[in-house]
């Protein structure tokens, strides 16, 4: 596959994501797209509480300097993608 293939794909998941979370819950630092990596860092209320909520509905982020952090995978499916935002966007209206 080649490394800029597997980074490009991650990138590409991320947009999946980013395209179907809750903006008005959670939102990415912005950064340059040189600084882009494959972790995906999120500014949410309570990202602790999400994580571990997350967690029981088979979600793996973890919460790091405040934030919420997902790490999606080079064999990710764009539905998993989706399916993670659905259930975080779920998780923060419980909260």
């Amino acid at each position: 596959f080649g490394i800029e293939n597997v980074q490009k794909e991650i990138r590409r998941l991320q947009d999946i994501f980013l395209g179907a979370i809750d903006k008005t819950q959670f939102r990415p630092p912005q950064f340059p797209e040189s600084r882009r990596s494959g972790i995906l860092s999120l500014v949410s209320k309570n990202p602790g509480e999400v994580a571990l909520r997350a967690r029981s509905e088979k979600v793996f982020v973890t919460e790091r300097g405040g934030y919420l952090r997902i790490a999606p995978h080079f064999y990710t499916s764009d539905d998993e993608m989706v399916k993670a935002a659905e259930i975080l966007n779920g998780v923060v209206k419980t909260l």
